[in-house]
């Protein structure tokens, strides 16, 4: 099946088309192959395109452009084939065990410390992680020093009452500009910018957690949505509308930490391997959906396969302490190896 991706100028042709690409022939598109299909551009060139397909009410700039992205093969997305998502696997697997072996961390270790996650026992600890999710951008990030090394989270905890939401709230709903203050305060930031939202993201994640009674009925809040991928879809575009800093990518961030290992966060590493070898397009949501078909594909939670991907690209093993410097285990990251890697083995 091919999946012709949005492009303004493609919607005004549609079925003259692709009418044209199989030579009117419905045989031929229901065993036609993506090299046959591409053979029709072999030998073309911009002009004969044009006289091919009327593009008289369209501007030749889109029509130039158009044509290109053809060439490039960018409207066409095979679905991964059995085969190729255990390729897949493998070959990222075996790259994260070759770094992880030079960060000086076992295969045991690997999996037990970075590639498992269970969820949280409190709405605090809840809390702790959804507030943390806020930060988890890399502007935001080093500016907020939430996680990471030289990390103020003790701190945070205390201002934050050791995670009590409701006290939280009690305290700053209403002053966000004061909670503003102490978060410039923690984190030494020049700016006010990242800390009012980042005050405004405390504030509403309290919110929406006070709606739960126990830890048991925001369990079976996160389960309702464990249908499909198009209800699991809907709740971090819900987070997204109810909490302010909260992206697509951070809200699927918040989920994947706190044990929801059917989601994965749509990150620039992963929208970056995912678009290259032509799973997806560049974009969340697409990235989110050919991950969750990869793992589907070989057995594998959506969070494993997330954090294998990170870890390459990052090469930050965050869990783990450097024996001389105190700081998380770095090494260099090995993102354009693994696409590299990717590309030749599917």
């Amino acid at each position: 099946a091919y999946t012709f991706h949005a492009h303004d100028i493609y919607f005004k042709k549609p079925i003259q088309f692709f009418y044209k690409v199989i030579d009117y022939d419905l045989e031929k598109a229901e065993s036609i192959t993506k090299e046959e299909f591409m053979s029709y551009f072999d030998n073309e060139n911009l002009e004969m395109f044009k006289k091919d397909f009327d593009f008289s009410d369209c501007a030749d700039d889109e029509v130039t452009t158009f044509y290109e992205d053809i060439i490039d093969k960018q409207f066409i997305n095979d679905e991964p084939t059995e085969e190729e998502i255990k390729k897949f696997y493998k070959v990222s697997y075996d790259l994260l065990l070759e770094m992880a072996k030079e960060a000086g961390i076992s295969q045991s270790e690997l999996k037990k410390k970075y590639l498992t996650c269970k969820m949280p026992s409190s709405l605090k600890e809840i809390f702790d992680i959804m507030v943390g999710s806020a930060t988890n951008a890399q502007r935001k990030s080093n500016t907020l020093k939430y996680f990471g090394n030289g990390n103020k989270h003790d701190e945070y905890k205390k201002l934050l009452f050791d995670f009590d939401y409701d006290k939280v709230l009690k305290k700053f709903k209403g002053n966000e500009v004061k909670l503003k203050s102490d978060i410039k305060k923690i984190s030494q930031s020049k700016g006010d910018k990242f800390c009012i939202d980042f005050a405004y993201s405390i504030i509403d994640s309290a919110n929406f957690l006070s709606e739960f009674k126990t830890i048991n009925e925001f369990k079976k809040f996160l389960n309702s949505f464990d249908l499909n991928i198009h209800t699991r879809l809907a709740l971090p575009l819900l987070l997204k509308a109810k909490i302010r800093g909260f992206g697509f990518a951070l809200a699927c961030n918040f989920l994947k930490e706190i044990g929801c290992t059917y989601y994965s966060k749509p990150d620039v590493h992963i929208m970056k391997v995912l678009s290259e070898i032509g799973q997806c397009e560049y974009d969340e949501i697409e990235a989110f959906l050919a991950l969750d078909r990869i793992a589907v594909g070989c057995n594998k939670t959506q969070y494993e396969v997330d954090k294998i991907i990170w870890l390459i690209c990052s090469g930050t093993f965050y869990n783990n302490k450097d024996k001389e410097t105190g700081k998380e285990v770095k090494i260099k990251g090995r993102r354009d190896e693994l696409i590299n890697k990717l590309k030749i083995a599917i």
